[in-house]
């Protein structure tokens, strides 16, 4: 699943930004931004904004932006982010995720061509890697995606839930 939404995401949101990246999301985050220059990224790159300041909420709508208010990080919070852009669902699929660092698209590699900056016994317990096409970033299939499907189950309950 590849999502043509672009959001961008206020300093208070990092947890929510890496989160939406997984699940394949275009997502800039910027910590320590000032709300001008939030703004003026979200007109320049014709994105929505989500943010929990509920003064920079207010100041995009009165610019015409689109833009969603939160009130955190939480499970909840992200379902009614994503209920708020029609979707329905969401699914894991490391094919389409972005890295969590940079947002940059990620890729496969063969487990040969990487030989440094691995923890100890990563190569060997697994098969399949990727690698972010900006930052270097390495990610493996490891006991992190069960956390992730647990994430993606609770989401999509909250999203069926309020379908009813």
């Amino acid at each position: 699943m590849s999502n043509m939404v672009r959001l961008l995401l206020d300093g208070m949101l990092g947890s929510m930004a890496r989160k939406l990246r997984m699940f394949g999301f275009d997502t800039l985050y910027y910590n320590g931004l000032d709300d001008s220059s939030l703004l003026d990224e979200c007109i320049k790159d014709c994105r929505i904004l989500i943010t929990s300041d509920e003064e920079l909420f207010h100041h995009a709508s009165r610019l015409g932006l689109r833009s969603i208010l939160v009130k955190g990080n939480s499970i909840d919070d992200m379902a009614y982010v994503l209920r708020s852009l029609g979707i329905r669902s969401i699914g894991f699929d490391i094919n389409n995720a972005r890295c969590s660092l940079c947002n940059s698209t990620i890729r496969h590699v063969s487990k040969d061509s990487l030989t440094r900056g691995l923890p100890d016994g990563v190569l060997e317990r697994y098969e399949d890697f990727y690698i972010c096409t900006n930052c270097g970033k390495v990610y493996w299939e490891g006991s992190h995606i069960k956390r992730i499907l647990e994430f993606e189950k609770g989401v999509n309950s909250r999203l069926a839930d309020a379908e009813q």
